[in-house]
């Protein structure tokens, strides 16, 4: 976000900034804003949109530590800060590994509290793939206004021309994401003119990047059986980017999990840039506490199965 967001009106991210290096050398920025070790009550990995990166959530990230829940933002590789190979990657299970080693490494972080996964717009598309193909990684998924099936769409023969310049090596030929206009994402005049100034915003990638958002949908398309985590989802009722009636039946494809689904019938797509955001921002803090004390009891049940299996005595009856 640009340097001035405090004289634009909006909260600046106040976070950690550190690296990670993933499995392929990639040095991929983190944002963390620390909880006290007393106080913590669950670490939230973030994912942000195709265009935006951590930088565009600082009230997000504010309002989450404030109530114990430890934000970290990812800056998706070629994104915000992560610079090397800017819009680029190299196939969809780069993106799947780099959000698996940053769950990994909350985990091994603090252990003794629970892990979820957020992602907003073109990063619930990420976020979801991921769950599909580590069901168990996480101890929740959260959708903001996900873009599992926007409105803009690729045409045949846009698809047969990605396809040909794939197969003669043009990986990186850049082109420009089509989102460039900012009244695309909010209906905030200040808003817009933040994001058009932006100079981390994403407006190009690569065919690479292309071909490999192709490739999640075949991820998206069948959610696993074993996937029973708990799935959050809030949609923008005046949303421009993604088909809302589209992503509500997706919603449906999580047989096997405990689904909300919250919608704010005025906002525009970003929350963050919405008058719904602090009414969204408490909806998804109540969710997360809920979701904490879930994650207590079942613990405890584990707990008491686990010393009931050790001492088998203890299941005979008279």
């Amino acid at each position: 976000m640009p340097t001035d967001s405090t004289s634009s009106g909006f909260p600046p991210l106040v976070a950690e900034r550190s690296t990670l290096a993933a499995s392929d050398g990639y040095s991929l920025v983190l944002h963390q804003t620390p909880v006290d070790a007393a106080a913590i009550k669950s670490r939230v990995c973030l994912l942000h949109g195709i265009q935006s990166h951590a930088g565009w959530y600082g009230e997000t990230s504010r309002r989450l530590a404030a109530a114990g829940h430890e934000p970290c933002w990812l800056d998706r590789r070629g994104s915000g800060d992560s610079q090397v190979d800017r819009g680029h990657v190299r196939h969809w299970e780069r993106w799947v590994s780099d959000v698996r080693q940053v769950i990994d490494f909350l985990r091994f972080q603090e252990p003794r509290c629970p892990t979820f996964l957020l992602g907003l717009s073109w990063g619930g598309r990420l976020a979801a793939a991921f769950a599909n193909c580590h069901p168990d990684c996480c101890d929740g998924l959260i959708l903001l206004y996900p873009a599992l099936s926007p409105k803009l769409r690729i045409r045949w023969w846009q698809r047969a021309a990605l396809k040909l310049g794939l197969a003669v090596g043009q990986n990186k030929r850049t082109v420009p994401v089509p989102l460039k206009d900012p009244a695309l994402f909010t209906d905030d005049p200040r808003a817009r003119r933040w994001i058009a100034a932006d100079p981390k915003a994403l407006h190009d990638v690569t065919l690479g990047f292309l071909g490999a958002n192709l490739e999640l949908q075949s991820v998206l398309s069948d959610v696993p059986e074993r996937l029973s985590i708990p799935v959050l989802m809030m949609l923008a009722g005046r949303d421009r980017i993604v088909d809302n009636e589209r992503t509500r039946a997706a919603l449906g494809r999580y047989r096997n999990s405990t689904t909300t689904l919250i919608e704010y019938p005025k906002a525009c797509h970003t929350l963050e840039f919405d008058d719904y955001r602090d009414e969204s921002l408490n909806d998804l803090i109540g969710w997360l506490d809920r979701r904490r004390a879930d994650w207590d009891r079942e613990k405890i049940a584990r707990e008491l199965f686990a010393v009931m299996m050790a001492n088998p005595g203890t299941l005979a009856c008279d």
